[in-house]
């Protein structure tokens, strides 16, 4: 028996935007948060509750016409980097990043291939073995 915990959420930060119904997609606005203590907060909880290593997969886009999302992946990795610093090595967030938007527009990219290589490589980090053994598929002889 194995199990893995998969934590998925809003980005981290002390970030918002404003509601417009003219506005379809409004701009993110980002309140400073000097010492990153939400962020901070909210990692700490999820090591309480789960665990190390925690690891992070940034799927926010790298780059925009217009910076919107991308304002926030910036500022994420600034924020673990930031939260890194007073860390012991075993206990530092794990950040890998993946612009998921970007490889899926790239001909010939098996995006599903490259996700499955970061579920393998996190499987390494957490030193998580799963092993499944296979039944026997002989038929039992039971007629004797």
């Amino acid at each position: 028996m194995a199990s893995a915990v998969q934590h998925r959420g809003s980005i981290p930060l002390v970030w918002f935007q404003e509601t417009s119904r003219l506005n379809i997609r409004p701009d993110i606005i980002l309140k400073p948060d000097v010492d990153y203590k939400a962020t901070r907060l909210h990692f700490e909880n999820l090591a309480l509750r789960y665990g190390n290593p925690v690891i992070i997969l940034n799927l926010i886009k790298t780059r925009e016409k217009k910076p919107r999302e991308s304002l926030l992946r910036a500022e994420f990795a600034k924020a673990i980097h930031y939260i890194n610093k007073s860390l012991p090595d075993d206990k530092r967030l794990k950040f890998l990043h993946m612009d998921l938007s970007k490889l899926s527009r790239r001909k010939g990219t098996n995006v599903l291939a490259l996700l499955t290589k970061v579920a393998s490589d996190v499987l390494d980090l957490t030193e998580f073995l799963h092993c499944e053994i296979s039944t026997s598929t002989k038929p039992d002889d039971t007629s004797r």
